[in-house]
């Protein structure tokens, strides 16, 4: 017996079989308006011990802002001297004036950067340059009004927080900018990427770590396909870890490790939740690979562990290890829940699998080389709920709901991630603008999540892109919980 879940979701999707390789990366506009069907749904649930405001804090004390630093606004100046009285411009800072030294901190002050922004920043080992969001504030850069890329990142040594990358040009085809990572040693930590043409992460960028993103609505159509992929990505010295990332609905290819005369060697992904790769593009029927590792060169030190993957059925795309060239070398496949086709496509000189649960199609290999992981072929009796701590943001975390019982709501122990007495507001992550769809003082009982009534956002530009036959509804959700923190002014 299929999943009754997958039979009766998304009926009317049928699996594009396009590999093609077009890389993009695009984000929600930072314009889009709050769905009216879901910025205050009746459906949301507040629960009813965390009534609160989500502005309510711990105690009535405001938190002290952060001091020293240097500061980043819209209307700042190349001839500042990044104090608060006089801050730079994002294109000045970015370019690393003589006064920003290893260690430093750069702050961005809230508001929208239009443009396109190369950053050269280079700090060093022990000592990188951390670029920061201002508490309680989001800083958008939208490169509507550039043909070039929105964000270039070039340096060494550097961490960045926080940020939101978008475009709000309504335009979604014949080309679209994204972003560009080469620099070496670099961390991405906790950004909103929808909307753009797709990111690419490229071989340049050695040892990159991409933490915590929300990773969606990226790319575009054109005459003979969609194109643009969520993490476009290449690798041959180091490792390139991709963490705790929420990749989902990008005109093409979610997580997309491919080369035709480049390399795919070094690569960890670990705790990352795909889902409906390919459904931002036009029409039904469009979902490619959540996750492809594979090309026409040989991949290798590939390790996949704890990652979330969820499909509307067991026989639609989910991820694909191998492509067109073989034997591949290494890949480890430890402790990961996924939904879908598991597709080994490309034999692998050593392949180690344990721990993992498949809830779909396994194809390539003989489950019954691999004893200790588990293939589910019924419908689960249960639900499954994951909660992942953010490492670099107490407070905050993802949590993925596979909604097997089809409730309505789901309760979930957050105690892992907030202290008793903390604000905290809990977004859905495919439409954050929509405001959160709980939030209250967390008083240490379980948090109720609902999962009905939820909208996903729809691409910039193209309001009916994503067809109601497409939506997860109640099936499988995932939220982002934050702590709210009552900064003072």
């Amino acid at each position: 017996m299929r999943f009754m879940l997958f039979v009766l979701l998304l009926l009317s999707l049928v699996v594009a079989c396009d590999d093609s390789t077009g890389a993009g990366n695009n984000t929600n506009n930072a314009n889009n308006t709050n769905n009216a069907n879901n910025a205050n749904n009746a459906n949301n649930v507040n629960n009813a011990n965390n009534a609160n405001n989500a502005n309510n804090t711990n105690n009535t004390n405001c938190v002290p802002r952060p001091t020293g630093g240097f500061h980043v606004t819209v209307d700042g100046s190349p001839d500042g001297d990044g104090s608060p009285g006089a801050p730079w411009d994002l294109a000045t800072a970015w370019a690393q004036p003589a006064a920003v030294g290893p260690g430093a901190t750069i702050w961005i002050h809230g508001g929208v950067y239009e443009g396109a922004f190369t950053s050269t920043l280079t700090g060093e080992a022990g000592a990188p340059i951390v670029v920061r969001v201002w508490p309680g504030e989001t800083a958008i850069l939208d490169g509507a009004t550039s043909g070039e890329d929105t964000v270039t990142i070039e340096g060494a040594w550097t961490e960045y927080h926080d940020l939101e990358i978008t475009n709000s040009n309504p335009a979604r085809t014949g080309g679209r900018p994204g972003t560009t990572v080469n620099g070496p040693n670099l961390k991405l930590v906790n950004w909103r990427v929808h909307d753009t043409g797709g990111g690419g992460y490229w071989t340049g960028a050695t040892d990159l770590e991409v933490y915590g993103s929300l990773i969606h609505n990226n790319g575009y159509d054109d005459d003979d396909r969609a194109h643009g992929h969520g993490v476009y990505s290449q690798n041959l010295t180091g490792t390139k870890v991709y963490e705790d990332n929420i990749v989902f609905s990008n005109y093409s290819f979610g997580f997309h490790f491919y080369t035709e005369g480049g390399s795919i060697e070094g690569f960890t992904l670990i705790g990352n939740i795909w889902f409906l790769s390919g459904r931002a593009a036009a029409g039904t029927g469009t979902l490619k690979d959540n996750c492809l590792v594979g090309g026409l060169q040989p991949a290798s030190r590939i390790v996949l562990r704890e990652n979330l993957g969820w499909a509307p059925g067991p026989t639609h795309r989910g991820a694909q290890f191998g492509y067109s060239y073989e034997p591949n070398g290494d890949l480890t496949l430890t402790d990961n829940y996924l939904s879908g086709v598991t597709n080994f496509s490309r034999p692998w000189t050593t392949l180690t699998m344990t721990g993992n649960t498949f809830l779909g199609d396994v194809t390539g290999v003989d489950l019954a080389d691999f004893p200790g992981n588990t293939h589910v072929t019924e419908q689960p009796a249960e639900n499954r709920v994951f909660v992942r701590p953010n490492r670099h943001e107490p407070g905050r975390a993802h949590v993925a709901v596979y909604n097997w019982t089809f409730a309505d709501t789901q309760e979930v122990d957050l105690s892992e991630v907030l202290s008793v007495g903390d604000a905290y507001e809990i977004r859905d992550a495919q439409n954050w603008d929509a405001g959160p769809v709980v939030s209250g003082t967390f008083d240490g009982a379980p948090v109720t999540l609902p999962l009905t009534g939820l909208v996903p956002a729809q691409p910039v530009g193209v309001p009916d892109a994503i067809d109601a036959s497409e939506y997860t509804d109640r099936y499988f959700n995932v939220f982002v919980v934050r702590r709210v923190v009552n900064w003072c002014e």
